[in-house]
């Protein structure tokens, strides 16, 4: 089913090839208008300049042209496979944040418990305390990556990072 949010994000998605249609559409109305022929004077153009053998350069440029557009097209849908990649670390991030929330929070349950109990090895409360610490702190650390990438991870939750 075709909505009205649906055309409005094709027509945003494809703005340029759109507009390119446009253009084209008025060439050709202005051309039937004024009595004009572009490919004409393309032709006329071209044969003005060939003694100068500028006419395979723009054969020339025209085929680079059309790789670099392509190669443009293939490197913008990289980046949105990329940006995707990002946006699903993030949530998989926050939501990670969460639950080990919920969990040193439902910890510090067991530490009252434990503070509360007579003969309790306050040893054993201090080893928790540096626990607890560290797994914050490495959660912290890997909430605050700049680059998403294998290396950036591995090294935001190295000891002493």
């Amino acid at each position: 089913m075709v909505t009205i949010k649906g055309i409005v994000r094709f027509l945003l998605q494809h703005k340029l090839t759109l507009l390119g249609f446009g253009l084209a559409i008025l060439i050709v109305v202005l051309s039937n208008i004024f009595d004009l022929d572009p490919f004409d004077r393309l032709v006329v153009l071209f044969n003005s300049v060939e003694e100068y053998e500028i006419d395979e350069i723009f054969i020339g440029a025209l085929v680079f042209l059309i790789f670099f557009v392509a190669d443009v097209i293939l490197w913008h849908r990289d980046q949105k496979v990329e940006m995707e990649k990002v946006k699903i670390y993030k949530a998989m991030i926050a939501s990670s944040h969460h639950i080990l929330n919920n969990f040193l929070n439902q910890m510090l349950i067991f530490k009252m418990t434990a503070e509360e109990t007579p003969g309790f090895d306050q040893n054993i409360l201090k080893l928790y305390d540096e626990i607890i610490n560290d797994a914050k702190q490495q959660l912290e650390a890997l909430s605050s990556i700049g680059e998403v990438s294998q290396e950036a991870i591995e090294k935001s939750i190295k000891p002493g990072a």
